[in-house]
C-alpha cells in the first residue's frame, strides 16, 4: 500500500469515526494529512471532511499549509472559497474563488462558489453578469443553472425565474438531490413540490435539510403528523451549530407515553419564538407528570416560572465550538449529579407538541393562554394605550 492509499484509508476511518467522536475523526483526517501532503486527492479529501465535520479553522490550517508547500493552484483556492463560505467569510471567499477561476477558467464549481459569495454580499449585478457570461460557454453546467436559481430567489424572490433555472439544472443532472430540493422549494406550495421532496430524500435520506424543508411544506398543507415525522431531522448534527444543539443532561429520550407519574425535562430549542409556540405542550404535561423540569431560554425564565409555578425551570447554557453547540441545564445538571433531582426522561419541545398535536384540528384544542404575564407590567402598558385609545394600537 503506497503512501497515498494508506491516507485515503485514514480519511476513510475518520469519516466513519465521526458518527460517533468527532475528537476521533479529527484525530485520523490529520494523520492522513500527515501521511501524505505532496497528492491533491489526499488534499482534498482532508480538508472536505473536516469542513463537513465543522472544523473549518482546522481545514483552513491544513490548506494553508498546502500553499506553502505545493504552492497556489486553483484546487486549493477552491477549497478555502468553500470553507469561507461556510464559515460567512464571503470577502475572503470572493478573493479566493477569483484567483481560482484564473487559474482555471474551467473550474465551473469555484464560478457557482464565487456566485454564491458574491450574492451573499448582495453583490447581485456582478452575480448576474458573471454567470451569463460563464453560461454563454459552460451551457451544459448543472451547478451554473442552479446558481442562476438561487440568484433569483435571493434578488428578488421570483421563484418562477428559479423553477426554470433549477429545472434546467435537474435535467442535467437528474440524480443530484441538491437541484431537486432546491427545485421544491421554489414550487413552494404547488402540488409539484411534493413529488420534488419525495425523489430528494429517495436520492439523499440522510440529509437533514431536504426533511426540514419537506415538513415546513406538510405543515402549511395541513399534513401536520406526517410533517412531524421529517421535522424530528431539526437536531442533527450535520445542520451546523447554528441549528442544532448537543444537550448534555445525559438522560434517555421520553417516547411520548403515560406522563402520568413520570418525572419529565422539556428542553428549548429552536428560536425564541419558536419555543413560545412550542410552549403549549407545557399545560398537560404540567398536569399530569409527578414532576415538570424545564428548560428554557433565558429571556423566558421568569414567564415560565410565573406560568408554571410548581415547575423547575432552568435557563439553558451554551458553549460552542465550529462544529458543535453543546447545550446544558447547569441548576438542573448539578442537582442531578448529587441526586438532589431525579429525572425519568427528557424531551425536545417540538417533540413534546408532537404527541400531542397530530393534526389541525388537535392545535385549535390548545387554543388558550398558556403563559402569564408580568401584571405590573401589564398594568403599566394598558395605561400607555388607554392615553393613546384613539389611535391603532400595533404589538409586535
Amino acid at each position: 500500500m503506497n503512501s497515498k492509499q494508506k491516507a485515503l484509508q485514514l480519511v476513510s476511518k475518520g469519516i466513519k469515526a465521526s458518527e460517533t467522536d468527532i475528537d476521533t475523526a479529527t484525530a485520523l483526517f490529520l494523520q492522513a494529512w500527515a501521511h501524505d501532503k505532496s497528492d491533491y486527492d489526499v488534499l482534498t479529501a482532508v480538508a472536505a471532511s473536516l469542513a463537513d465535520l465543522g472544523q473549518y479553522e482546522t481545514a483552513m490550517t491544513v490548506l494553508q499549509e498546502a500553499l506553502q508547500s505545493q504552492g497556489e493552484s486553483d484546487i486549493i483556492c477552491s477549497l478555502i472559497g468553500k470553507i469561507a463560505i461556510n464559515m460567512q467569510m464571503y470577502d475572503i471567499a470572493e478573493k479566493t474563488l477569483s484567483r481560482s477561476i484564473e487559474l482555471n477558467p474551467n473550474n465551473t464549481d469555484g464560478i457557482a462558489d464565487l456566485i454564491t459569495a458574491l450574492s451573499a454580499q448582495n453583490k447581485f449585478a456582478e452575480a448576474e453578469a458573471f454567470i451569463q457570461a460563464a453560461l454563454d460557454v459552460f451551457h451544459d453546467s448543472a451547478n451554473l443553472y442552479n446558481a442562476l436559481g438561487n440568484i433569483s430567489l435571493a434578488k428578488s424572490g421570483d421563484r418562477f425565474a428559479a423553477i426554470e433555472a433549477y429545472k434546467k439544472a435537474t435535467e442535467l443532472d437528474p440524480k443530484d438531490s441538491k437541484y431537486i430540493h432546491n427545485l421544491a422549494i421554489a414550487y413552494y406550495l404547488d402540488e409539484e413540490a411534493q413529488s420534488c421532496y419525495e425523489q430528494a430524500i429517495t436520492l439523499a435520506p440522510a440529509d437533514p435539510q431536504i426533511h426540514l424543508s419537506y415538513a415546513i411544506y406538510l405543515f402549511q398543507k395541513g399534513k401536520i403528523g406526517e410533517g412531524w415525522k421529517h421535522y424530528e431531522h431539526r437536531n442533527h448534527p450535520d445542520l451546523g451549530y447554528n441549528k442544532s444543539a448537543k444537550y448534555t443532561h445525559d438522560l434517555p429520550n421520553w417516547d411520548g407515553g403515560d406522563p402520568t407519574g413520570k418525572k419529565l425535562l422539556i428542553t428549548s430549542e429552536q428560536g425564541i419564538g419558536d419555543e413560545v409556540f412550542f410552549a403549549a405542550a407545557l399545560p398537560k404535561l404540567y398536569e399530569c407528570a409527578e414532576q415538570l423540569f424545564i428548560g428554557c431560554e433565558p429571556r423566558l425564565q421568569s414567564i415560565i416560572k410565573r406560568s408554571f409555578p410548581k415547575a423547575i425551570v432552568d435557563s439553558h447554557s451554551d458553549q460552542r465550538n465550529y462544529s458543535v453547540r453543546f447545550r446544558s441545564y447547569p441548576e438542573i445538571e448539578r442537582n442531578l449529579k448529587d441526586n438532589t433531582y431525579s429525572i425519568d426522561a427528557a424531551c425536545l419541545a417540538a417533540t413534546a407538541l408532537s404527541y400531542q398535536c397530530q393534526s389541525a384540528d388537535d392545535y385549535k384544542a390548545l387554543r388558550g393562554g398558556y403563559l402569564k404575564p408580568d401584571p405590573t407590567l401589564v398594568e403599566k402598558y394598558s395605561v400607555v394605550i388607554r392615553k393613546d385609545g384613539k389611535k391603532k394600537n400595533i404589538a409586535v
